[in-house]
């Protein structure tokens, strides 16, 4: 039984440690820890997407939001894995001549946030953009669409195309 737990775990855990490894990203922070609303947010760049979140404003424990001084492990942890990144999924027949699913997308830090673009190398780029909002205490996701790298104009065909697909 014990072998089969260690071949189960084997299965389970390595993946996701390869590919924390492998992972690059940012780290962020929004707001200032103990404020309504704040957070800290590891973003990837192969998914387009939160991999990390944690509270600032709540504590694992009532141990923990009693002590003077708080450490990183006193914070609740929301999210720790990359199934919940709100990935963008195109169906087949889509425009975009990538899987947005499987690329490494551009990252920009900007000020309120992190805008993700992605060219699929025949002249449409997709855009997405998280958005801090700390009176709605999260994240507001756009997508805008393809538009022409050259001209940063929509494209012309995208909507009779499929939309991407946001998974997470």
């Amino acid at each position: 039984m014990s072998n089969v737990l260690r071949i189960l775990f084997l299965v389970l855990a390595i993946p996701s440690l390869l590919f924390a490894q492998g992972e690059s990203g940012l780290t962020k922070s929004f707001g200032q820890p103990g404020e309504v609303g704040s957070f800290e947010a590891r973003f990837s760049r192969s998914t387009a997407g939160i991999i990390w979140l944690q509270a600032k404003d709540h504590y694992v424990s009532v141990e923990a939001a009693r002590k003077e001084d708080h450490e990183g492990e006193d914070y609740l942890l929301l999210i720790d894995d990359a199934q919940h990144s709100m990935r963008l999924f195109q169906p087949s027949g889509g425009l975009f001549a990538k899987n947005p699913s499987d690329e490494q997308w551009a990252m920009e830090d900007i000020s309120d946030g992190v805008k993700f673009t992605l060219a699929d190398g025949k002249g449409l780029v997709l855009e997405k953009v998280f958005v801090y909002d700390q009176e709605q205490r999260g994240f507001n996701i756009t997508t805008p669409g393809a538009y022409h790298c050259d001209t940063r104009r929509r494209a012309a065909s995208a909507p009779a195309s499929p939309p991407p697909l946001l998974h997470g």
